[in-house]
């Protein structure tokens, strides 16, 4: 009877460890042991301006992109598109819209696209253009350095910066690493539990 317990809690752990490593997983282009007080930003998306960040998607599984952007006018009225394009392909992969009143200063802005099962290893475009703006300010999408990632290129109304969007992306996948830690934690476990009980039978 004793051994069946340990097979359930065997597979009980097994099964938990498969169902946690395989969700969404954040990866930041950027530095992120670059202290937040130190970021910049684009600049005020005004009538007309338009940023585009490049980068490349380090596992399969891309569905969304998260930003941090902050509003500059409390009753801002503006209206924003974004696309986001494979470069070698030159196929707009995802697109939609979002207006500055959707851009809450307390948290990220979530770019939502459809997964993209095969996008380990490549390089992708994400563009922001402002499309309307009837208020006095708008908003901005802040960066940092980009030196830990030449491959970000920046661009902010058709000139390069030297700076990368403040940008994770997220992906589905199974973590193998988080799978293989959380297997040990468990094993660990189960082996500290069994010596105790037989250490004060």
């Amino acid at each position: 009877m004793k051994k069946w317990k340990y097979v359930i809690v065997a597979i009980v752990g097994i099964l938990f460890a498969v169902i946690y490593s395989f969700r969404t997983w954040p990866a930041e282009i950027y530095d992120n042991n670059i202290d937040s007080t130190l970021y910049t930003n684009v600049g005020e998306l005004t009538e007309g301006s338009k940023v585009s960040q490049q980068f490349t998607c380090t596992q399969n599984g891309l569905n969304n992109l998260e930003l941090t952007m902050s509003n500059l006018g409390q009753e801002c009225e503006a209206e924003y598109a974004w696309t986001l394009t494979e470069t070698e392909s030159e196929k707009v992969v995802a697109k939609g819209e979002f207006t500055a009143g959707e851009v809450d200063n307390s948290k990220n802005m979530v770019l939502k696209l459809s997964e993209l099962e095969e996008s380990k290893g490549k390089q992708y475009v994400l563009t922001i253009e402002t499309e309307s703006i009837k208020s006095e300010h708008g908003v901005t999408v802040m960066t940092t350095d980009r030196s830990l990632n030449e491959d970000g290129k920046l661009s902010i109304n058709g000139k390069e910066s030297l700076q990368v969007l403040v940008m994770k992306e997220q992906m589905k996948y199974f973590n193998t690493e988080t799978f293989i830690v959380l297997l040990g934690l468990i094993a660990y476990l189960v082996f500290l539990i069994t010596f105790l009980n037989r250490l004060f039978k």
